[in-house]
């Protein structure tokens, strides 16, 4: 028989901000801050990010079994990692602030593969 899972997993109320964090180096260490490229990122340009990958090459689960019943039942997506979806989901940051609403099923997602991120 199929274990039957309690879940008591619900979804955040919460907003964060993501920031882009400005640094002076590279092409950008000598412009001031009104400047295209202040802070080494260009206006209107974006960064993606994924799951992050294992040492084996295979996808991190970045969510708990609970968190995952909870999301496949909210969003009706296949959130295996062997599934497609982390394969072509991305998280796309903007120079400007990035706010993911922790409510949202997608923006939690968003969310807990940045939280993965491992980033300087």
């Amino acid at each position: 028989m199929g274990e039957v899972l309690k879940n008591d997993f619900t979804l955040p109320s919460d907003v964060i901000t993501v920031k882009y964090i400005k640094r002076k180096k590279g092409m950008a260490s000598n412009v001031g801050d009104d400047h295209v490229i202040s802070g080494g990122m260009l206006s209107g340009s974006i960064k993606k990010f994924q799951a992050p990958l294992l040492k084996n090459g295979s996808i991190a689960n970045v969510l708990t079994r609970e968190e995952k019943v909870y999301l496949e039942e909210a969003t009706g997506l296949d959130l295996s990692v062997y599934g497609d979806f982390w394969t072509t989901h991305y998280v796309t940051l903007f120079k400007d602030d990035n706010l993911f609403d922790l409510s949202n099923p997608m923006d939690y997602i968003s969310y807990k593969i940045m939280s993965s991120q491992e980033v300087c």
